[in-house]
């Protein structure tokens, strides 16, 4: 697992993961160490008064989606975490997360060149779902606006947690020899130069 919201790439999340790695934390030790130490009769982990019984939505259309969320399934249950998986097609997933329907979702965003996280943490942006703690929000405006170092916000999100990255995908772009004019294409705008494709 990655300790920062930006892909590894971009050089102040390459430097802070280097800097920050952490291999000694383990999941059990920090599950008990804030008071989830109990399992109930269900063998559920618990603290005594919350069981950690675990709805999670996932898009019925995407095999590596599905096949993340088995495995998060499997991992947290060897943990006593219950994870419940829901395959749902994506109109009623979409419905289900904007409605709040769930303790975990699986999704996808593509952050823009500049790894702006607007969609996280712009009130009304497209990701902001199941996001209720305002110190990562906080943090992440201070940080824009040259208030904290890039560090101290890091350490803000992974205080609060408000989502956990799981991977990141590189943007492919797959051609065929007899097309020609598409020089301009870069990460940020796979069409730039669009106009001027011909075969």
């Amino acid at each position: 697992m990655t300790r920062t919201p930006f892909n590894p790439v971009w050089t102040p999340a390459a430097e802070y993961e280097t800097s920050h790695a952490d291999p000694g934390v383990n999941a059990l030790e920090m599950l008990e160490k804030i008071g989830f130490d109990k399992i109930n009769t269900y063998g559920v982990r618990n603290n005594g008064r919350i069981s950690l019984n675990l709805d999670m939505l996932v898009v019925e259309d995407n095999d590596f989606k599905r096949m993340a969320a088995q495995q998060i399934a499997k991992k947290l249950g060897a943990l006593n975490v219950k994870v419940h998986v829901t395959t749902l097609p994506k109109a009623d997933f979409l419905n289900a997360v904007e409605l709040g329907k769930f303790d975990l979702y699986i999704g996808e965003i593509s952050l823009t060149p500049n790894m702006n996280l607007d969609a996280f943490f712009g009130g009304s942006g497209a990701a902001a779902h199941g996001i209720w703690n305002k110190t990562a929000a906080d943090a992440y405006h201070g940080f824009l606006a040259g208030e904290m170092v890039f560090d101290a916000f890091m350490e803000a999100f992974n205080e609060d947690l408000p989502f956990i990255p799981l991977c990141y995908r590189r943007g492919i772009v797959a051609s065929v020899k007899e097309l020609q004019g598409a020089q301009q294409a870069y990460v940020g705008d796979l069409f730039a130069d669009i106009e001027d494709w011909h075969f």
